[in-house]
């Protein structure tokens, strides 16, 4: 009797133990993304959150909900294919997030590793990224009628701000004796979850001294680019507006309000800026960020070969040639 009981002693212990592991396996797709995703509303932003929901749904049209332990490297090998055909251009960012997101899982002890880490897509010829010259830009935004718009478009130029920064800023967070401006408050989170300062050039400088309101709101965000009632422009109405003009200038329609910010660390880099001091202004947590939006121009290149035309035949002999 005593050796019977022992043994079941032994196999309930054995179940018990085994019950935390079974019981990530047994977990699904969708049961873990529901939490996820309450995870992401207080910790993620908006535009990050609707990109994980369009992940989600290319997610669910593959193979609906399964077991998170049924989603082993063939069956993510056999996604990666589907979806790149599927969505060619964003599966990419899809997977960059099915990735955060398995991270997430691992930590929770949903599942023991995240087979999303070791995926390697095939390589993708990157586009040439569309830049400003400022004289470029200038000569575009003054084709706005808007000036609203026009002073909108010019100040995000010479700040580098991006499009949810320059909506939201609020002429408390503006510093002209100090000559910065602060992105982010208690209201406005940025991308980064970083306040920082951007410092104010004298062109911004001057866009802003116009601007200012001869009104302050106590109870209430004074923004400094509002629509008539006060409230601030909506972000689709002014990426939609920055389009508009870049069609009816007759320019290539690769171009998009983000260009502008590009052609800030561009125009930036160009004048011997250092990569680091561009990367504080723009926010980039990460300097490759920064890299990307950084290039040579294609008249330093060619100036920089011409050093073969003033080789003498004597150099030439001497190396060799």
């Amino acid at each position: 009797m005593d050796a019977t009981h022992e043994n079941i002693k032994a196999i309930l212990f054995e179940i018990l133990s085994e019950y935390p592991q079974r019981a990530r396996i047994e977990k699904t797709f969708i049961d873990a993304y529901s939490e996820y995703l309450r995870w992401g509303e207080f910790s993620l932003s908006k535009k990050t959150l609707t990109g994980i929901k369009t992940a989600y749904n290319h997610f669910i049209a593959f193979r609906g909900n399964v077991a998170l332990h049924e989603i082993d490297k063939r069956f993510i090998d056999q996604f990666a294919i589907t979806l790149m055909k599927k969505a060619p251009k964003g599966s990419r960012v899809y997977f960059r997030s099915y990735r955060a997101m398995f991270q997430k899982f691992v930590e929770w002890g949903f599942i023991p590793k995240n087979s999303f880490s070791s995926l390697k897509l095939p390589k993708q010829q990157r586009n040439e990224l569309k830049y400003f010259t400022e004289n470029e830009f200038l000569s575009l935004a003054e084709k706005e009628t808007n000036q609203n718009l026009r002073d909108l478009f010019i100040l995000c130029f010479y700040l580098g701000l991006r499009l949810a920064e320059i909506i939201n800023l609020i002429w408390e967070n503006v510093h002209l004796e100090k000559k910065f401006v602060l992105i982010g408050d208690e209201s406005f989170i940025t991308k980064a979850r970083k306040i920082r300062r951007v410092p104010i050039c004298e062109k911004a400088s001057r866009i802003l001294e116009k601007r200012i309101p001869k009104i302050y709101h106590a109870n209430k965000r004074n923004y400094v680019f509002t629509k008539s009632n006060g409230f601030p422009f909506s972000g689709d109405w002014v990426s939609k507006s920055f389009k508009k003009l870049i069609r009816d200038s007759g320019l290539s329609d690769e171009f998009h309000f983000h260009s502008i910010r590009h052609s800030t660390a561009s125009n930036l880099a160009r004048l011997g800026v250092p990569v680091p001091v561009i990367q504080q202004i723009l926010g980039h947590s990460n300097v490759q960020t920064t890299m990307l939006y950084t290039h040579t121009n294609i008249n330093d290149l060619i100036n920089a070969v011409t050093v073969f035309d003033n080789c003498t035949q004597q150099q030439i002999k001497n190396y060799g040639g």
